[in-house]
This record gives structure tokens, C-alpha cells and sequence, in this order.
């Protein structure tokens, strides 16, 4: 009994132990993720392709374009998407194809992933997966509104977030145009998101009208697809 109050004390010191440890790897973890993120030139060849689909692209568009690439991957990155199998919606169409080229860069991108992510980052259809896409969009929203944001430094486009502004600024046909009302109703589903328990299990039909997240105009859904599992 003696010898049990003694290593009693000490197991639970080394889980402790084990468990800060197991912590501290792991922000060392994704803060490297994110900053190779950060960091990350995206290929010549990228730029040509998307250049290809979309050839009206200036250079100052183009640059554009691959930070919302950018902003949706450290998304992704700091929601630990690959691991947790969740889905995180597109917002921009224009980014959604950029996402595309960069796919069928197969060795880049899957080296691009695994320094990124710690696993593939898969493209996932919108209207695809078991869930709305909406419940993407409001996570999406969501870590774009969370804690990290002041630390990932989101880029910004007529104080709405670039991802969701680019289509509507660059007029992209048959692009997701989020005007100020619809980042508000979309606002407004978050919170009553985080009321609900943070799961995005209330109900989200009829978010843009039809309630199929694929209307288009301002305000339109997210049909640009999702990474997920």
C-alpha cells in the first residue's frame, strides 16, 4: 500500500507530463504547417493553367486569386481538416477552379499536402457529401470568425473576406457573389450554429432562397465544392 501511494502520484505526474509534451508537438506541428502554407510559392505552371480557363485574369487578379487558394488551404490547415474528416465549403468559384489545376499537378500538390496537411487534402463535389453544403460554408465562416483569425491574418476584400469576395469582385460568370446581406445572413446562421452546440446541426435549407446553396447571383451558395476526407 505504501509503495501504491507513492507511484499513484508519480503515474499521474508522468501522464501530465506525457500529455504537455504530446501538446507542445503538436502546436510546434501546426504552426509549421502554416507557415509553409504562408510561405508556399505556388508553381509557374499553375499560373499558366488557370491563366488557360481564364484568360482575362490580370496580374494583379492572379495574385489574388491564389491567396483565396491560400486562405481556404490555411483553413483547412488550422481546422486540422485531413485528420478530422471534416468539410470545409468553397465560396469562390474562381478559387475553386484554381484548386482544380492544382490538383492535376499530382506530385506537387500531393508533396504541397503532406508538408500542408499531414495527408491529402481531397476535392469534395458540392452536393456530394451527406451534408448540405452550407454546413461547409458556415465552418468555412467560422474559422474565418474564430480565435485564429487575428493570428492567420485573413486577407480582406471591401471588409468582406477575399475568399467570399473574389467571384463578385471579378464579376466571374456563374461565380458565388457574396454581397454584404448575404455575409450577414450567413453570420447569423453561425450564431445560431454556435447556440446549437457548434455541430451545424440545425437546419440550413433555404440559407439563398432555393435552399439548394447553388442559386448564383449575390448572395449565392457554395457550389465550388469542399475539401474533406
Amino acid at each position: 500500500m505504501k509503495y501504491l501511494n507513492i507511484l499513484i502520484p508519480v503515474a499521474l505526474l508522468l501522464v501530465v507530463i506525457l500529455a504537455v509534451m504530446a501538446a507542445a508537438w503538436w502546436y510546434r506541428v501546426k504552426a509549421r504547417r502554416r507557415t509553409f502554407i504562408e510561405q508556399y510559392r505556388f508553381p509557374a505552371l499553375l499560373r499558366s493553367k488557370i491563366l488557360f480557363k481564364h484568360p482575362d485574369l490580370s496580374e494583379n487578379q492572379m495574385f489574388h486569386v491564389l491567396e483565396g487558394l491560400r486562405q481556404f488551404f490555411l483553413i483547412c490547415a488550422i481546422a486540422n481538416a485531413v485528420q478530422r474528416k471534416r468539410s470545409f465549403g468553397m465560396p469562390s468559384q474562381i478559387v475553386d477552379d484554381a484548386w482544380h489545376e492544382f490538383i492535376l499537378m499530382s506530385r506537387e500538390y500531393s508533396r504541397f499536402c503532406d508538408q500542408a496537411f499531414g495527408g491529402y487534402l481531397h476535392h469534395t463535389p458540392a452536393g456530394a457529401g451527406d451534408e448540405p453544403p452550407e454546413k461547409g460554408l458556415l465552418r468555412t465562416l467560422h474559422q474565418l470568425k474564430s480565435e485564429h483569425a487575428n493570428h492567420a491574418g485573413w486577407a480582406m476584400l471591401g471588409g468582406i473576406p477575399l475568399l467570399f469576395a473574389l467571384d463578385k469582385a471579378m464579376a466571374v460568370e456563374g461565380g458565388q457573389h457574396y454581397d454584404q446581406a448575404a455575409m450577414n445572413e450567413l453570420e447569423q446562421k453561425r450564431q445560431q450554429w454556435l447556440q446549437a452546440g457548434g455541430d451545424v446541426s440545425i437546419e440550413l435549407g433555404g440559407l439563398h432562397g432555393d435552399g439548394d446553396g447553388c442559386s448564383g447571383g449575390d448572395g449565392g451558395g457554395g457550389c465550388g465544392g469542399g475539401c474533406g476526407s
